[in-house]
């Protein structure tokens, strides 16, 4: 069920400053704006799910409504401008539909959409100084803003003065008309969105752009409006801190493998958003490194805890290895086994021994943080050495995109 439309995405719905009808007004006479207010009010509010026949409608009417808008409105138009906004809206368009309707696992479905923003990043070819989406992200730190402009007094006052600005030429232009905004309620919007009490909206952000530099206008555009989409989902969606920021540094991720890998489609083909439904991933299948042995099995069966780790370091001591990797495999297989024990007896040298892990897995390179609490009630009650190495095998597998460490 799609139960928001795109332009509550994107901060422009009806009960926003700037909404969709305003939005329909810009370049329509009156007569054309009652031809197609209907058709658009219906498309808008009912309920649509992915079998409707007007979705597709719907998405058409969106599409070619946030173009004129961003044309007419914001930039001039041109091969360049035009390619942000289709690209932009099919990411918008595509993330609407997966988050609500994939039966895919967290981690592949973040794959995916990491791939296609940062694909999406990279085309604006942004520089150092006109990045701005990660610091947005990760600390909600709208002051970084201040660089694009030569003010010397506040960001708020900035902004209010602006608000003037804008105001005028909407009304002069287009016949739209927008609330003032002073400095004190900007204040109070930078606090809301610090804390994300509320998203910013379309409004706000075209307050942002109004007199920025023609040069990196429509990439901090772009960038405020990814922002506040993301943002938008993680509300919708209930998505938590650790996540969010998993999916930050994943975007991250995809975007310097795209750029290292320029000429190679190895990065596209692991994180291409078209290959959901192949369920394209890479499958870590630790518990294979365990061999089933009929001693060790009893051992652990009967609890006899101490008695097993012994035996394990006295194979490794006398053992002939053909190679590093085999001696890794080796060592990982006993490290795994003693992890599943310390966490089964909640003993206190759990960190310890998942510190010897997580360097063995690389893990320390995400820092990734498990929850041993979790791992321990999913093995209180398994007796048996082999599926309890399937089962922690299952959680790092849910917990862990190890393609970030290759």
């Amino acid at each position: 069920m799609i139960d928001y439309t795109f332009w509550e995405l994107i901060g422009a719905s009806k009960k926003d400053i700037l909404n969709f009808e305003d939005i329909l007004d810009i370049g329509k006479r009156k007569s054309q704006k009652r031809v197609t207010e209907t058709k658009i009010r219906r498309l808008k509010n009912e309920p649509l799910t992915l079998k409707s026949i007007e979705v597709e409608k719907y998405f058409f009417e969106n599409k070619q409504i946030f173009y004129e808008f961003y044309i007419k409105l914001i930039l001039e138009e041109n091969q360049s401008n035009i390619k942000l906004a289709k690209e932009f809206y099919s990411i918008s368009s595509i993330s609407k539909l997966l988050l609500q309707n994939f039966k895919i696992s967290p981690i592949i479905l973040v794959r995916g959409l990491s791939f296609k923003l940062a694909k999406f990043i990279n085309t604006m070819n942004l520089t150092d100084n006109s990045l701005i989406l990660y610091e947005l992200l990760e600390n909600n730190n709208f002051n970084i803003m201040n660089k694009f402009y030569t003010c010397n007094n506040s960001l708020y006052n900035y902004l209010a003065f602006t608000n003037d600005h804008l105001k005028t030429r909407l009304l002069n232009d287009y016949n739209i008309k927008i609330n003032s905004i002073d400095e004190e309620t900007f204040s109070i919007y930078f606090s809301y969105w610090r804390n994300e009490r509320r998203e910013i909206k379309l409004i706000h952000i075209l307050h942002f752009i109004e007199n920025i530099s023609a040069e990196i206008k429509k990439e901090v555009y772009f960038q405020l409006l990814l922002y506040r989409c993301l943002i938008f989902y993680k509300k919708k969606f209930q998505i938590d801190e650790k996540f969010f920021a998993y999916i930050i540094k994943t975007i991250k991720y995809c975007s310097t493998k795209q750029k290292i890998n320029s000429n190679s489609n190895s990065i596209e083909k692991k994180y291409n958003l078209f290959n959901f439904e192949k369920n394209i991933k890479k499958e870590f299948k630790l518990y294979k490194l365990y061999k089933p042995f009929k001693e060790y099995d009893l051992l652990f069966r009967e609890k006899k805890y101490d008695e097993l780790i012994d035996k394990l370091e006295k194979e490794e001591s006398v053992t002939v290895f053909s190679d590093n990797l085999d001696k890794t495999t080796f060592k990982l297989r006993n490290i795994l086994i003693v992890f599943i024990i310390h966490i089964k007896i909640k003993s206190k040298f759990v960190k310890k021994v998942y510190k010897l892990l997580s360097i063995v897995l690389r893990l320390n390179l995400l820092n990734i943080k498990i929850d041993f609490n979790e791992i321990h009630n999913l093995l209180k009650n398994v007796d048996d050495l082999s599926e309890c190495l399937r089962i922690l095998n299952k959680y790092l597998q849910k917990n862990v995109d190890f393609l970030l460490i290759e």
